[in-house]
């Protein structure tokens, strides 16, 4: 079963605006699944291509090095932190971040931002959910 995670993500380009990623995680119990090396991959580019066509600038995705693959609770404070690394103003609060606009960051450069991120430090598979 797969519940979705909404993790609001607010920033400003002028007047208020709001992001809303939803991360959906795979609700595995108490046991773990085995994934073998071409599963991984399989997942973690679907989910790459999922955050591309939601964030990228069209055209063919960038590839980034995974530093590491991080479970789902942390992805608030890996991504907020990588997105500070990049140079955009985040506030991490919990499981959300907050873009502060007095930094002048585009949305476009935010969104890049984003995905650099994503793809860096993608979900572990298990909190992948596929359509399968």
């Amino acid at each position: 079963m797969t519940h979705p995670r909404r993790v609001l993500l607010i920033g400003a380009a002028g007047a208020a605006a709001a992001i809303v990623a939803t991360v959906v995680a795979l609700n595995l119990g108490s046991g773990h699944k085995s994934y073998s090396e071409a599963e991984v991959e399989q997942l973690t580019n679907a989910y790459l291509d999922d955050q591309w066509t939601t964030y990228g600038t069209g055209g063919e995705r960038p590839y980034y090095d995974i530093v590491r693959r991080i479970a789902q609770d942390e992805w608030a404070a890996i991504h907020g932190q990588c997105l500070i690394d990049l140079g955009q103003g985040v506030t991490i609060d919990g499981d959300s971040l907050s873009f502060s606009s007095a930094l002048g960051a585009d949305e476009t450069s935010r969104n890049l931002a984003f995905y650099e991120c994503a793809a860096k430090y993608p979900l572990e598979p298990q909190h992948i959910a596929t359509d399968d």
